[in-house]
């Protein structure tokens, strides 16, 4: 597992982790033109704009179960790109899937369980940290990558990120980049 120390201000905004995430997915599936995103559990979908930027023609869609995030757009700075639903898509057909701030079990995990295993990505991109509710997340996490594992995806990376905020250590972050093998 690698280690990254970052200075950066709460997660809540947060474009330093943003950007890590981000060149961690880069560095796996390459130029992003064309790419089909599933951003699962979107909330401020921080890598949509990064996507934009670095990809041509991509499709973003992001869903989120809460309804003040997308009926809302609570906490969104600028009008969001891509498409934002509060339900699964139902489409399994995308490149990239994304997870970022995955639940603990007791706070949503279950249901991102279940929605992992209604997909096929050929890129998954998993972050978690106890930087949320309390709960470990880690346990979701843990699972959702023993289901790809369990269907030949391999692990191309996993790193922890220590965030840190007026030289105070927030809660650690770790991050997976899995792919599925031909």
């Amino acid at each position: 597992m690698n280690n990254m120390k970052i200075p950066s201000p709460y997660l809540a905004d947060c474009p330093e982790r943003d950007t890590f995430i981000f060149s961690k997915m880069i560095a796996a599936w390459g130029d992003l033109d064309g790419a089909r995103i599933l951003d699962m559990g979107c909330g401020t979908a921080p890598l949509a704009k990064l996507c934009y930027l670095y990809g041509k023609g991509i499709a973003y869609v992001g869903y989120d179960t809460h309804k003040m995030v997308i009926d809302n757009r609570i906490f969104i700075k600028e009008p969001p790109l891509g498409t934002w639903l509060r339900e699964f898509p139902g489409d399994d057909n995308w490149d990239i899937a994304i997870s970022i701030g995955i639940p603990s079990l007791a706070s949503g995990g279950y249901k991102i369980i279940e929605d992992h295993k209604r997909i096929n990505p050929k890129l998954v991109v998993l972050e978690t940290g106890y930087a949320r509710e309390g709960a470990s997340p880690i346990e979701t996490m843990i699972l959702i990558r023993d289901w790809y594992f369990q269907r030949g995806y391999k692990c191309l990376s996993s790193d922890e990120l220590l965030i840190y905020k007026n030289n105070f250590p927030v809660p650690n972050r770790w991050v997976s980049v899995l792919r599925r093998e031909a």
